[in-house]
């Protein structure tokens, strides 16, 4: 399908996190090459965390900062583009809806008041005006964001919707398009089976590991017990490798994991 090379473009990414984190410098990077008016807005609620640091995009001065707003502001500020972010979650269709709805430019790319543009549609169309091209990237980790960007992107006229999801060892994007209100590409049905098989694969792991875990805080207490620490400290997996690594450094480090011992 070919697009408008002068098309003034919108991107509306969903997510700041494993995957958006990523995806966020390489498309300042194309947005800034474009001759064309250009706006990229991430909408992310999460803040960085110690646990982001070994996978996602982030550093550790990013600690403690919204993730939207740190992706946003750093790569905007370095190709010299508009900086735009939610700092929040997008949770029902009117916001997404609002979020994703084209700006209208004349072919000098002037600004033009969108007051007559309504839910896509010129009630009276201005002579010589473009409307953005508007894509969706999902990039978020739960099926009830992607049947939210699906509803939405089944209503729209206009819309480019493109999804990416992973598991541990597998993957997917998939893309649909909208145009005169007409659906061209459908997003694959079958992503929403993956998706599906891959959360419950994900929830499987995290009940293996905190069962896993448990078991391993049972043996630390059973090791604490043995050498007269008081359980009231055990709480603070700090004070535990404190207290026991001077005692049984070796036995330690076969029982705890690198939860409790990092």
């Amino acid at each position: 399908m070919k697009f408008s090379k002068s098309r003034p473009v919108k991107i509306v990414m969903l997510g700041g996190g494993g995957t958006g984190g990523h995806i966020a410098p390489h498309l300042y990077r194309l947005l800034y090459a474009l001759d064309r008016p250009v706006r990229f807005i991430i909408a992310d609620a999460d803040v960085v965390e110690t646990k982001n640091l070994v996978r996602q995009n982030f550093i550790h001065a990013d600690l403690g900062e919204n993730k939207a707003k740190t992706l946003a502001e750093r790569y905007s500020s370095a190709f010299g583009l508009e900086t735009e972010y939610v700092p929040a979650y997008i949770e029902n269709e009117d916001q997404l809806r609002e979020l994703v709805k084209p700006a209208c430019w004349k072919s000098n790319y002037r600004a033009v008041s969108s007051q007559d543009f309504v839910n896509g549609t010129w009630m009276t169309k201005p002579p010589d005006v473009i409307a953005e091209l508007v894509i969706l990237i999902g990039a978020v980790d739960n099926n009830r964001s992607r049947r939210l960007c699906q509803n939405v992107f089944g209503q729209a006229r206009d819309l480019v919707y493109i999804d990416s999801g992973n598991g541990e060892h597998t993957g997917q994007v998939v893309c649909g398009v909208r145009s005169g209100g007409r659906t061209l590409y459908k997003p694959l049905r079958m992503n929403q089976a993956l998706y599906e098989a891959q959360e419950r694969q994900f929830k499987d792991k995290i009940a293996q590991l905190q069962s896993y875990y448990d078991e391993k805080v049972r043996l630390l207490y059973l090791i604490a017990e043995r050498h007269g620490i008081v359980p009231a400290v055990m709480e603070d997996p700090g004070i535990i490798k404190h207290l026991l690594s001077p005692i049984d450094a070796v036995g330690i480090i076969k029982v705890l994991n690198a939860e409790i011992v990092k």
